[in-house]
């Protein structure tokens, strides 16, 4: 590093500047160096799609906390410059921008040292190139390594007494903010000696990497607001409902913890269908809000638990899987449903069975030319579109049968591969045993008698019920 002059630090992204130099910065300020930080994007596009914070926001937020890391790292009073380019879109007129700005302020500033964080990411040496960094998931490593704080190729422009020798950074661990904020920054974690120059240790870099910890609630994080808030979230549900079993496989998946599933104990009669005019489950209770409808459900929940995501990368991706949903949940389950009471109708409809049975043959015979071939829906992992199959394929698998229709699983290659695949996933096998529970509980109801009794007394509520309306 040069002995004399100001430290420079290019930063592609808000928090790059700590990530990427925090270590040499504080080391840097222990002996009052004057230290200029120029910010090249503006970071919006860190958390795509987010609620809480759109771009606008986030952009501002990260702006902030730049400064706040800055003062922990005990430079309050550094010369912060921001650019401001829009997130992922560093194209070549900006990048002739950039150099341009980036070498008036360096020779303004006298910058003696210059470092830049993360620049093989960056790419300054490739004019052009965009410099959009993916948000990795917290607990996971960091692909870029160990950070190489090095020379920017924009030095090369700047007069031969400006440029230094090449610093290489001391091999540091990089976790992501959050494992940061409980980690150990004593000597032992560092046994190269890093920041050996700085009277404190690595304290104070931790500090400013947690200044930068996520701005988008985590989904434990969210649980906890709303335990704060008093807000309580309950799923009224069923074992044998192919619907709100979509729904439960959904916050398995997710990891949720904090939507308790209840099955209604006036399910099926006329109070319930008073507080819940559709009659159906599954019903969100949100404290009291109740919201129905399955898909409905599905999408609120990916809303406000995004993590992990079983949505698709892309709008495309995205169209994708709600399609194949759609197959599950409409043309597939929904003809299901209403065939399986013929399954125990003492007089069988043959034409509704005929009818129902082949729409639901017919439809298996197009997921089969559109199903994954990896053991997923599509996308080649667990997302929204195995959340319907699962059940709507459990239906047909043991409904079609009773009918005395030829299971249309084995008849097309392509399903038959998937449905063996998708069982032996984790969170499609909680669901299928809930749905084989609730399929031998209902099958022992029919044998008993019970479930008649049961229907005929939710038939004769709701025509008293009906009665006592008309003559009111």
């Amino acid at each position: 590093m040069a002995p004399t002059g100001a430290i420079a630090v290019i930063a592609p992204l808000p928090d790059d500047e700590t990530l990427g130099c925090g270590v040499p910065i504080a080391a840097a300020m222990a002996t009052h160096r004057e230290l200029v930080v120029i910010v090249i994007s503006d970071g919006s596009a860190s958390h795509p799609g987010s609620i809480e914070l759109p771009l606008a926001k986030l952009a501002q937020v990260r702006s902030q906390k730049i400064r706040a890391a800055l003062a922990k790292l005990g430079c309050s009073r550094a010369n912060v410059f921001q650019l401001g380019l829009a997130d992922g879109a560093l194209d070549q007129a900006n990048a002739q921008v950039m150099t341009s700005t980036l070498v008036n302020v360096f020779a303004d500033r006298d910058a003696g040292a210059i470092f830049v964080g993360l620049a093989d990411i960056l790419g300054l040496d490739q004019p052009g190139r965009g410099y959009h960094r993916p948000n990795f998931r917290h607990g996971q490593p960091n692909p870029v390594g160990e950070r190489q704080i090095h020379h920017a190729a924009i030095s090369s422009q700047l007069p031969s007494t400006r440029k230094s020798e090449p610093f290489q950074a001391p091999e540091v661990p990089l976790p992501m903010p959050r494992r940061l904020a409980k980690a150990s920054h004593g000597p032992d974690r560092h046994p190269q000696g890093a920041l050996s120059a700085h009277p404190t240790g690595l304290a104070p870099v931790g500090g400013a990497r947690y200044c930068h910890r996520s701005d988008v609630p985590t989904q434990r994080d969210r649980g906890v607001m709303r335990r704060d808030k008093g807000i309580m979230m309950k799923l009224y549900s069923g074992d044998l409902s192919p619907y709100s079993a979509r729904v439960r496989m959904q916050i398995y998946a997710k990891g949720i913890t904090d939507i308790a599933l209840e099955r209604p104990a006036d399910f099926g009669m006329p109070k319930f269908r008073e507080d819940h005019p559709i009659g159906r489950i599954p019903v969100m209770d949100i404290d009291g809000d109740m919201m129905p409808e399955s898909e409905v459900i599905a999408e609120y929940l990916e809303a406000i638990y995004p993590e992990p995501s079983m949505l698709g990368k892309t709008p495309r991706e995205t169209a994708h899987i709600r399609t194949i949903a759609r197959i599950g949940d409409i043309y597939i389950m929904n003809n299901m449903f209403m065939l399986s009471p013929q399954s125990r109708a003492a007089t069988r409809n043959q034409g509704i069975v005929d009818l129902l049975g082949g729409q639901v043959i017919r439809n298996l015979k197009a997921l089969d030319k559109m199903i994954g071939r990896d053991g997923f829906a599509c996308c080649g992992r667990l997302t929204m579109a195995d959340c319907a199959l699962t059940p709507a394929l459990f239906l047909v698998e043991n409904v079609l049968p009773a009918m005395r229709i030829e299971n249309a699983i084995a008849a097309n290659a392509n399903v038959a591969a998937y449905w063996a695949a998708i069982q032996t996933n984790e969170h499609a096998t909680k669901t299928l045993t809930e749905l084989h529970r609730g399929l031998e509980e209902r099958r022992e109801m029919i044998r008993n008698g019970s479930f008649d009794r049961m229907m005929a007394a939710a038939a004769a509520a709701h025509a008293a019920t009906e009665t006592e309306t008309a003559t009111t």
